[in-house]
C-alpha cells in the first residue's frame, strides 16, 4: 500500500541569515567612494521543524516535470556561507 510512503512535507527553516556593517560616510570622505556595505552570510542553515522522516528534506524532488515531491535518495542540501559587498561610487 502507498500510503506508507506518504508524508506531509510541512516545514519550517531557517533560509538565511545576514550580519554587516555599513562604513560611516566620515571615513569614505576622501576616497571615491560613496557607500561601502560588507556583510557574513549563512544559506540553508537549519531546518527548526519538518514532518518528513530523517534523511528526507521537505524540498527534494526527483525531478522537475510532473512528478513533483518524489524523493529518491537525495543528499541534503548543504548550508552555504559567503561575504557580501556592496559598493557604490
Amino acid at each position: 500500500m502507498t500510503s506508507a510512503f506518504l508524508y506531509d512535507a510541512s516545514y519550517i527553516k531557517l533560509r538565511e541569515i545576514s550580519i554587516g556593517y555599513s562604513m560611516p560616510s566620515k571615513l569614505l570622505r576622501k576616497t571615491p567612494i560613496k557607500n561601502l556595505h560588507l556583510a557574513i552570510v549563512g544559506r540553508n542553515l537549519w531546518t527548526i521543524y519538518k514532518n518528513t522522516p530523517f534523511g528526507i528534506d521537505p524540498q527534494a524532488t526527483a525531478s522537475s516535470g510532473n512528478d513533483k515531491g518524489i524523493e529518491s535518495a537525495f543528499a541534503l542540501p548543504a548550508a552555504y556561507y559567503g561575504f557580501d559587498f556592496k559598493i557604490s561610487f
